[in-house]
């Protein structure tokens, strides 16, 4: 398994709660 993947995978978790959690900080991620 490629490190690449998990960062990956770890990122997108994140981007999920912060999503759930404020709209604007997920856009902010987004833009980023």
């Amino acid at each position: 398994m490629h490190p690449g993947v998990f960062c990956k995978d770890l990122q997108r978790g994140i981007v999920a709660e912060s999503r759930t959690r404020s709209r604007r900080m997920d856009a902010r991620g987004l833009a980023v």
